[in-house]
């Protein structure tokens, strides 16, 4: 299953509606192509979609929605490719640091821990056109994960701006080639911003760590220049 989110523009409307589609491939190999499956809801206005499979086989599906500003929603996965009926709105702007800008909560990631006993979602706050746009950390706290007390929100952000870089955020999250490290791409602004204009917004990498308990440890960008790069042993 590939979750895609389309924004057909509107004339005097710049963003346009905003909705999901579910591409599924045609085999294994990714290269072979994929098919249509549809929109999991018809008028639903979301983006970012981020998937679950959790220990029992059951998918869930996390995605920002339009509700006074923007919220984050996981919702279970009937089939990879249908809305199933239980959901939850488990995140909204609330702290200081996510209310520099306008209220968004959005562009959610679901990460393990080294140890996959802890469960994350690192989320994106504030608009992605300013300085202060930065990665958050929601943790499942156990139990149903389609019930919002059962997710804790993490009062410090878990990246943010510096060494000339700005507005980190949208983040995704990959392996390196020799499966040890995590790693996070994000986009970010190479000035500051302070008008909050629209700006050309560039790809940045960097390293995630993780200190005793399992907890993602980043933050400040990283900046430009040489860095390590991912382990390939």
């Amino acid at each position: 299953m590939v979750c895609l989110y389309f924004r057909p523009l509107k004339p005097g409307n710049p963003w346009g509606p905003k909705r999901l589609f579910i591409l599924e491939s045609k085999t294994s190999d990714p290269f072979d192509g994929f098919v249509y499956k549809g929109k999991p809801a018809p008028d639903l206005f979301a983006i970012d979609p981020t998937v679950l499979t959790w220990k029992d086989g059951k998918q869930y599906i996390c995605y920002s929605q339009v509700k006074n500003g923007q919220i984050l929603v996981i919702r279970e996965m009937e089939n990879p490719w249908t809305f199933g009926k239980r959901e939850a709105e488990i995140a909204h702007a609330e702290l200081p640091w996510e209310l520099l800008d306008q209220k968004i909560n959005e562009g959610a990631f679901f990460v393990r821990s080294p140890d996959g006993k802890r469960l994350f979602i690192i989320y994106s706050a504030n608009g992605c056109w300013c300085d202060d746009y930065a990665l958050g950390v929601l943790e499942f706290t156990g139990g149903d994960l389609c019930d919002a007390k059962n997710w804790k929100k993490h009062p410090k952000p878990l990246l943010v701006k510096g060494n000339g870089a700005f507005g980190p955020g949208h983040a995704t999250f990959f392996h390196s080639p020799d499966g040890r490290e995590l790693w996070c791409a994000y986009h970010a602004l190479r000035a500051s911003n302070p008008e909050r204009k629209p700006a050309t917004r560039w790809l940045n990498f960097q390293k995630v760590d993780f200190d005793e308990t399992g907890y993602p440890v980043m933050g400040v960008c990283n900046g430009s220049g040489p860095h390590p790069a991912p382990g390939d042993k």
